[in-house]
């Protein structure tokens, strides 16, 4: 069972005095506001981002990062795989971006070398942008790039949600957004707790912004010898960093717990990660679609490496294709109003977890039955259906074209 609590008047009902106390307790620190000036980009110049593509990554997430970053004019996108790091490719790179996935795939497919690249990179000045996955990636946890100076409160496995997020002055002023309550998608990712930092550390954080609502499950697991079933709950999360901004050695650092890349009404927040890591003030341009486009499901859980991300970006950009993220095997009901499902090109530990398999097959037959399409390329090849209206490319750059095709 997934509870969701929410409580938009908390901080106010509470008055200023008790507000203080209790974010010093949750968060650890008062707020200090670090914003540091140097080492940002200068005026018209466009914004190297340098996204990590490689496993670890992965879902609508990563998708969302593909269609804001593809259509922000002051940005040039560099898609990063973990050699990229090793050999030095950051060196380009205004800022190193580590989306959502899963924080231990990250942190291994990077390795010993790559993550102390990482972590260098950022003390000589660089920038480092986590989400999610890449937010724990940051933390000072055995499985963190240790460059915020922070645990991960307790969260495993508490399921998703669109929580309520409080920007405070600081936040807005950083992100460039109004201070406000903002409605965001949140996947399980970590908390940061700053009650476990410690006390010499090379740098300093403000925290952006709080949650003002929580998500959690309850359990229920019964003792084989006593008979008596014991429940486990998870703890609140109210009041605790939702977007943190943190220097480290000469770098900066933002780590952020929610997905605003995941729907356009939050974009702006998270343009703003960006604008607060390198003072360049990001826009979106929202690409134009025909009246009626095809309506393409990209199972992005599976999606891995440069070649899946660019075939997404060239998907985004044809107004005849209206792309949307997260579609699974049919198992969430995204396939009920697809033309086309893209099985894109990804690592085989992605795809053996999303193998489809009995309603999974189901869905797939009925979709493609009634007229639906199943293209693949690389890796995902292996789990084409076999069906008259299964297609499959050699090369991400034949997709778009091949999907167009289909319905001329």
């Amino acid at each position: 069972m997934c509870i969701l609590f929410c409580d938009t008047d908390l901080i106010e009902k509470q008055g200023g005095e008790v507000v203080l106390g209790f974010f010093r307790r949750m968060v650890g620190v008062a707020a200090v506001f670090v914003a540091a000036t140097v080492g940002f980009v200068s005026a018209g110049e466009k914004v190297n981002v340098g996204i990590f593509v490689d496993y670890g990554t992965r879902g609508g997430g990563l998708m969302g990062w593909a269609k804001i970053l593809s259509n922000s004019p002051e940005v040039n996108l560099i898609l990063l795989d973990a050699e990229d790091v090793r050999n030095g490719k950051l060196k380009d790179c205004d800022v190193m971006l580590m989306p959502g996935g899963l924080t231990g795939d990250e942190f291994k497919t990077l390795g010993p070398e790559g993550v102390e690249t990482v972590r260098k990179y950022v003390a000589d000045g660089g920038s480092y942008i986590g989400i999610c996955a890449g937010c724990g990636l940051g933390m000072n946890i055995k499985i963190g790039l240790r460059i915020v100076n922070c645990g991960n409160f307790q969260n495993t496995d508490r399921g998703q949600a669109s929580l309520l997020v409080r920007i405070n002055k600081e936040g807005s002023e950083l992100l460039g957004v109004k201070p406000a309550i903002y409605s965001i998608q949140y996947a399980g990712g970590p908390i940061p707790d700053f009650t476990k930092a410690e006390k010499d550390w090379n740098g300093k954080h403000t925290v952006l912004a709080t949650y003002e609502s929580t998500l959690g499950k309850i359990r229920y697991t019964k003792d084989k010898k006593t008979g008596k079933v014991k429940t486990y709950k998870h703890p609140l999360m109210y009041g605790y960093p939702a977007m943190v901004f943190a220097t480290y050695g000469k770098g900066k650092v933002l780590i952020s717990g929610p997905h605003p890349e995941k729907h356009e009404a939050t974009y702006p927040v998270a343009l703003g990660y960006i604008k607060a890591v390198t003072g360049v003030k990001c826009t979106y341009v929202a690409p134009k679609l025909g009246r009626r486009p095809i309506r393409v499901a990209y199972l992005g859980g599976a999606m891995t490496g440069k070649d899946a991300f660019r075939a997404l970006i060239d998907l985004y950009k044809s107004p005849k294709l209206d792309v949307y993220p997260g579609a699974e095997f049919g198992r969430d009901g995204s396939l009920d109003h697809a033309d086309v499902l893209v099985l894109p090109d990804g690592s085989s530990k992605n795809y053996k977890k999303r193998a489809p398999s009995g309603s999974d097959l189901r869905y797939i037959r009925k979709f493609q039955d009634r007229g639906g399409i199943v293209i693949a390329f690389g890796e995902g090849t292996k789990y084409l259906p076999v069906h008259k209206n299964s297609r499959t490319v050699d090369d991400w750059q034949q997709l778009a074209p091949t999907i167009i095709k289909c319905f001329e």
